[in-house]
């Protein structure tokens, strides 16, 4: 699999209180990766907050996690942070905190489900931790998709 680069409706199950969403701060052009760094969360991207790089502030999953990165949502919307966005937190992203995601199932079979689901990227799933963020429990899959239930994963910390 590979990081989106559009924005992808992903499928997802509302919970029967409703999804919950809320405003995460993104990071700044100049503090993000080595600096001065332009990126895009896509919607329906793993929104993610590389703790060793701009402690408190998310982007796109797209580096390799580490202890105290947090998993920060799925984009609902697409944002992006260009060179004039410059102050961390300029750019604020809409993300989802609940709900049952659908994820390319690529390799997680009948047989995982119940296991904790790590993200690689902003599109692929494993259950394999190495370098990757756990995002939630596989709760259903089908010939398609892997179904990830994130809610108790939101804003958790890798330990």
């Amino acid at each position: 699999m590979t990081a989106l680069t559009v924005n992808k409706d992903r499928p997802f199950r509302a919970p029967s209180g409703g999804l919950e969403t809320m405003k995460v701060q993104l990071a700044g052009y100049t503090n993000r990766g080595a600096g001065n760094v332009a990126f895009t969360c896509f919607k329906g991207a793993v929104i993610a907050c590389d703790v060793s790089d701009t402690d408190g502030y998310f982007g796109p999953m797209d580096f390799s996690a580490a202890t105290g990165d947090l998993f920060g949502g799925i984009a609902m919307e697409k944002q992006a942070v260009t060179s004039v966005e410059t102050a961390d937190g300029s750019v604020e992203l809409t993300v989802a905190k609940n709900g049952v995601w659908a994820f390319p199932k690529a390799s997680l079979a009948i047989t995982d489900l119940g296991a904790v689901i790590y993200a690689t990227d902003t599109d692929a799933v494993t259950t394999t931790s190495t370098n990757a963020m756990a995002i939630g429990i596989l709760e259903d899959i089908d010939d398609t998709y892997a179904w990830i239930n994130i809610e108790d994963y939101f804003m958790r910390a890798i330990a």
